[in-house]
């Protein structure tokens, strides 16, 4: 029973501590939007469903837009079930 305990006060606080996420160019993953991204990179080169292709002239960079819906337990995405 200690060891239940200890395990869920450890995964409480992992899952509310805020991720720390570091700027690339400007673009802050899961804060910038699409116009953000486009006024640092332009308009992409490819886009399919929410994926977009980025050219520059050294990198190509890819990036999967939200759909805004939110994530549900059997789609693939950022948020995570604790079961």
């Amino acid at each position: 029973m200690k060891r239940l305990l200890t395990a869920s006060l450890i995964a409480l606080v992992v899952s509310s501590t805020p991720l720390s996420v570091k700027p690339w160019r400007g673009i802050t993953p899961l804060r910038s939007t699409k116009s953000d991204v486009e006024s640092v990179l332009g308009k992409p080169t490819r886009l399919v469903n929410y994926w977009a292709t980025y050219q520059t002239e050294t990198d190509v960079i890819s990036i999967l837009y939200s759909n805004g819906r939110p994530c549900g337990p059997h789609e693939r995405g950022w948020r995570r079930t604790i079961l």
